[in-house]
């Protein structure tokens, strides 16, 4: 579509993380012919997280400095339009009060840069992918809100004013939303009980051809340069979220006798020191294809029993996985549970010896015609055009 003809939209991201996977600029770029695209952007301090560096005091008040005292302006890149503007990033205010506190009252100022970007672009649509985190809702009756709040929270965890303050601020703004969604049926239950507002599955999603065009001869070089051509490869690709360092020590250390096998982690994760692990540290999203493709089994590695956050989830990883045509094993997901995908398996304990049952019986696994339908649906494009483009016609 020409993009005279576009309706316009701005995009508002969870996050402004350089090397990470997200799920905001995804659906963005699935959404990039059929909507004029207006990408918000700002230096985001998480950045030193998914890069295992510390974030000192200094760095923060650099970074907070920087986002803060600089001017609006718009540059066209790779389809799409990107914006700079005052940005105030809440976490250098939680020094001085709860992240609750500090949360509303930098969507407060940073509304004010929003509503200066609305006046100069006159979009039809916002997208608040951050679940009106950084940004509040923009009273406006010609442009369509869409919400997207990613993934569940339990909000028990707050302390009561906190969780007032955030149930109230929120529901201001959900009044005034089109449609909200997060990331799977199981959460959405939880945020329209919480909020006393409908939320709707918008699923995850992988880029099928991106990881698919990965050839045989970068898997053979990548293995080789590894030395791990004789091995059967379980890997964890991603970050902390779903790595618990304890179990791994534990697992990975009653796997020894099993010479065969090897954990390859990629990902900003904790070194540890055995054998049979090879630590890759963080790489770039593209960069970590390869080490799908070459997976022989996934493995999600930290406990969800006592988090609706991993609980309700989505992985991404899991998605990912499951596009290279792999078996994962998981701890359990209700999403998983609900859908009842061929190729992944749950393990409902932390006990080694039934995950290397688990891991073991998976050595000669095939995969099959029916897993490939179970995930066509996962491809992002198809998931912006089901969920999204129909819903915006409305």
């Amino acid at each position: 579509m020409k993009k005279d003809l576009k309706e316009k939209a701005i995009f508002i991201p969870a996050d402004c993380i350089k090397i990470g996977n997200s799920r905001s600029f995804a659906i963005a770029m699935a959404l990039v012919n059929v909507y004029d695209i207006y990408w918000l952007k700002w230096k985001d301090s998480r950045d030193f997280e998914w890069e295992n560096k510390k974030l000192s005091v200094s760095d923060k008040v650099v970074i907070f400095l920087k986002n803060l005292f600089r001017g609006i302006s718009i540059k066209e890149t790779n389809g799409y339009h990107e914006i700079n503007f005052p940005f105030l990033q809440d976490n250098f205010l939680r020094i001085f009060s709860s992240k609750v506190v500090s949360q509303i009252f930098s969507s407060w100022f940073n509304t004010i840069s929003l509503k200066i970007i609305v006046s100069k672009i006159n979009p039809k649509h916002i997208f608040y992918m951050d679940g009106f985190y950084y940004f509040r809702a923009v009273s406006n009756e010609k442009i369509k809100i869409w919400m997207d709040i990613q993934d569940d929270h339990d909000f028990t965890e707050l302390k009561q004013l906190d969780r007032y303050l955030c149930r109230k601020y929120m529901q201001n703004q959900l009044k005034m939303s089109h449609k909200n969604y997060t990331v799977s049926n199981a959460a959405a239950t939880n945020m329209s009980k919480e909020f006393s507002f409908p939320f709707f599955e918008l699923p995850n999603g992988a880029w099928f051809d991106s990881i698919l065009s990965v050839t045989q001869s970068e898997i053979n070089e990548t293995k080789k340069k590894l030395g791990i051509e004789k091995k059967i490869i379980l890997t964890y690709i991603g970050g902390i979220v779903w790595y618990d360092e304890n179990f791994v020590k534990k697992l990975m250390t009653a796997l020894l006798p099993y010479e065969e096998y090897v954990l390859v982690a990629v990902g900003n994760l904790p070194i540890i020191e055995l054998p049979n692990i090879i630590n890759i540290g963080a790489i770039d999203n593209e960069k970590t294809y390869v080490y799908y493709r070459l997976t022989d089994i996934g493995l999600l590695l930290k406990d969800s029993t006592d988090s609706l956050f991993l609980k309700n989830s989505q992985p991404l990883k899991i998605i990912q996985y499951s596009v290279a045509k792999k078996p994962v094993i998981t701890f359990p997901i209700s999403w998983i549970n609900e859908n009842n995908f061929k190729n992944i398996f749950s393990v409902c304990n932390t006990d080694s010896s039934q995950w290397i049952k688990s891991i073991t019986a998976l050595k000669n696994f095939d995969w099959t015609y029916e897993m490939d339908k179970q995930w066509y649906n996962y491809d992002w494009n198809r998931i912006a055009m089901n969920y999204l483009v129909y819903n915006c016609k409305e």
